[in-house]
């Protein structure tokens, strides 16, 4: 090789290498910015993704609080059915009591007693026979 051709070989290769020196450290410059073009795709990227999750995220907590919904519905409908349950067992037995007090003390004929239960069911609501005659 002639002398010249060396030198002037080796200029273009450092053009070269100070281009490609001056577009790694624009990159650069652009990464540390956050706006190139690989972050700005990446970030885009991660977006939706995390949008979808979110959308999941928010599907999963509306679905486990229509459970917790239905459960305490539920449990609610209970208590009140056990309580009507009790209280009627409570007025049953007191209306007993009273049955039996007023045979212990007074002479009562026994449909004037069926009279008096049969008002205290009509009282609380339940269906009640009619007297055999």
């Amino acid at each position: 090789f002639q002398p010249g051709f060396r030198t002037r070989l080796t200029m273009v290769f450092s053009e070269a290498d100070e281009k490609r020196l001056e577009a790694l450290k624009v990159s650069l410059e652009q990464a540390r910015a956050g706006t190139h073009s690989r972050i700005v795709q990446e970030e885009k990227r991660l977006r939706s993704v995390k949008g979808s999750k979110f959308g999941k995220a928010e599907s999963l907590r509306d679905f486990r609080l229509a459970i917790v919904q239905t459960t305490f519905e539920k449990a609610k409908s209970e208590a009140e059915d056990e309580y009507h349950r009790e209280k009627g067992n409570v007025q049953d037995k007191l209306v007993q009591d009273v049955i039996d007090r007023q045979r212990r003390h007074t002479k009562v004929e026994a449909p004037e007693l069926r009279a008096v239960t049969r008002k205290m069911r009509n009282a609380r609501g339940e269906a009640v026979s009619a007297p055999a005659t």
